[in-house]
């Protein structure tokens, strides 16, 4: 993607869907232009805030071709293509590769316990089917363990990876992969995917960050970024104070779940709040939000985002 920098906030759309639990085109397309127009550097679809675990590939293109329409040349779209295994991504590298995708993104493939070796042939497959490096993607929350830090940047020289989001906890590992990849002097794009830890990672020397938070407030995501490069570090510590005060909110609302699936439907309900999309339905089997959660982010998260807020909403604006 030469004509586009990666650095800086990717957003991890999500992906609306309509009342009787299809892709809702009209409602993704109004959330991909607040993304752009809010100063996302890019857009990141079909991962795990776009429930690519129970997307269809027909849709999951279809929502990278809805992306491509939207960003018109202004942002870069990367569209995840992981699947259990090379056969499965292939089929999904080349419909999003169809679609206008700048670039793919793939987690590890999951169920199967693949060996170093095997995981080498399948980011190959990928790098060419895709024509040119992929990017990786670690969850290990939800998927396989991370990656050796050696391994990553042993593909990247190679030429098969160009970057990598990781959503892990481990900080110690995130800064690890940072520095070796730059000590190996390669070109890798080290993303990392927690909002609350934006500050932490820009200052280790992350590329920037693919975080779910952007969905609500990408313009204040853009202006931390801003903020962040032009070494203006009150801006950066009050919004990012904001990230924080805002992520708390929302995982309060489900501090009763036992997993992190919910996480999704309360990020929906609250763009549906907004007014950006139209519903906020999650797929089968998800649970939809209860009363007390939704109790919840109505008295304390929707505030926020309702008043708090405005003073973000000008990229570049003084706080």
């Amino acid at each position: 993607m030469p004509h586009h920098p990666l650095y800086g906030i990717f957003a991890p759309a999500i992906s609306p869907l309509d009342a009787q639990g299809d892709l809702d085109t009209e409602s993704l397309e109004r959330h991909l232009e607040f993304l752009v127009s809010g100063g996302v550097q890019g857009l990141w679809m079909n991962g795990t805030s776009g429930d690519f675990h129970a997307t269809s590939p027909e849709d999951a293109a279809a929502a990278v071709g809805l992306a491509v329409g939207v960003a018109r040349a202004r942002v870069p779209i990367i569209a995840h293509v992981g699947d259990t295994a090379s056969g499965r991504m292939l089929d999904r590298v080349e419909r999003a590769l169809d679609g206008g995708a700048d670039a793919v993104s793939l987690i590890t493939p999951y169920y199967m316990d693949y060996s170093i070796s095997e995981l080498h042939r399948h980011i190959a497959l990928a790098s060419a089917a895709a024509g040119g490096p992929v990017f990786l993607y670690q969850h290990p929350a939800t998927g396989k363990p991370a990656l050796p830090a050696e391994t990553i940047v042993a593909w990247a020289r190679e030429g098969l990876v160009q970057g990598i989001k990781e959503s892990g906890r481990d900080f110690e590992y995130f800064s690890q992969l940072v520095e070796l990849a730059r000590d190996e002097g390669t070109d890798l794009r080290v993303f990392h995917g927690s909002g609350a830890w934006m500050q932490r990672c820009l200052d280790a020397g992350a590329a920037g960050m693919v975080s779910v938070i952007a969905n609500l407030v990408p313009a204040a995501c853009a202006r931390l970024i801003a903020a962040h490069q032009a070494g203006d570090r009150p801006t950066v510590d009050a919004i990012q104070a904001d990230l924080c005060a805002l992520t708390d909110a929302i995982l309060a609302a489900l501090s009763e779940r036992t997993t992190w699936a919910p996480t999704i439907a309360a990020y929906k309900f609250l763009l549906r709040e907004r007014g950006i999309i139209s519903c906020d339905r999650v797929p089968e089997p998800l649970e939809p939000l209860r009363s007390a959660e939704i109790e919840h982010l109505l008295n304390h998260a929707l505030p926020m985002l309702d008043a708090n807020w405005r003073r973000w909403e000008a990229v570049g604006s003084a706080p």
